[in-house]
């Protein structure tokens, strides 16, 4: 019998789920002082061509209000919810702390240094949690960036997967994964709703979600018919 995924029925929810998995992360006994955060954002704005036509400050502007939600819920002040603080104001690398907890918002490479020294001085209690890194940016810095993580946790991830079956047919699915839970690999079925193809313990890897997702629609997809193939290949909104 399938196992159905149960994802969050709104923005609000989703980030009420980051500040229970941060709090989990916490309360955790080999937590990392390092902890991502990746979350998709609602397209607000967008045009035919480009979804952010207002790049990284574009996307600040809607990520900003939502992680209001979380600091709230982990019972941030007001004052420090409404901060309006960077470590890069063009990047809009924002930074919001309190209660032992620092938020950072659009991380790039540039910003290592920084979180470094940040880390190596905060007391063992405290969390640095970035959320929706701009690390891999070029060849040049994914070295840096994966020594970065290395060590880092992953609190919150609800990522939005555009996967293939055979002949190329699209099937869509989610990797999500709340603290201290399992990663869950899980297709969005033609009916609705996603159902959980794998479980992993750790992050797996684009290649083994591709194997994944290929040998599912091999066996779920092998009777569709010439008219339910052409619907699948027509571009849809996400969901």
């Amino acid at each position: 019998v399938d196992v159905t995924l149960q994802t969050p029925e709104s923005i609000e929810i989703m980030m009420e789920e980051v500040a229970q998995a941060i709090s989990a992360l916490l309360e955790s006994e080999n937590g990392s002082k390092l902890a991502l955060v990746d979350v998709p954002l609602p397209v607000t704005g967008g045009t035919e061509l480009d979804d952010w036509p207002g790049g990284v400050l574009q996307q600040y502007s809607v990520l900003q209000p939502m992680l209001k939600v979380s600091m709230k819920a982990l019972n941030f002040s007001t004052t420090a919810i409404n901060a309006r603080d960077y470590l890069s104001k063009d990047d809009a690398v924002g930074i919001w702390g309190d209660k032992g907890i620092t938020f950072v918002s659009f991380c790039t490479p540039e910003e290592i240094p920084i979180l470094k020294e940040r880390i190596s001085w905060s007391g063992s209690s405290e969390r640095v949690i970035i959320v929706n890194n701009k690390f891999f940016l070029d060849p040049l810095s994914k070295d840096e960036s994966k020594k970065f993580l290395a060590n880092a946790q992953i609190a919150y991830k609800l990522e939005q997967l555009n996967m293939r079956g055979p002949n190329a047919l699209p099937c869509r699915g989610l990797l999500f994964r709340k603290f201290p839970g399992s990663f869950k690999a899980a297709r969005r079925l033609d009916g609705g709703g996603y159902v959980v193809l794998a479980e992993y313990q750790e992050l797996p890897d684009r290649a083994t979600l591709e194997t994944l997702f290929m040998e599912d629609s091999a066996e779920r997809d092998k009777n569709l018919s010439l008219q339910q193939r052409m619907m699948r290949m027509i571009p849809q909104l996400p969901a």
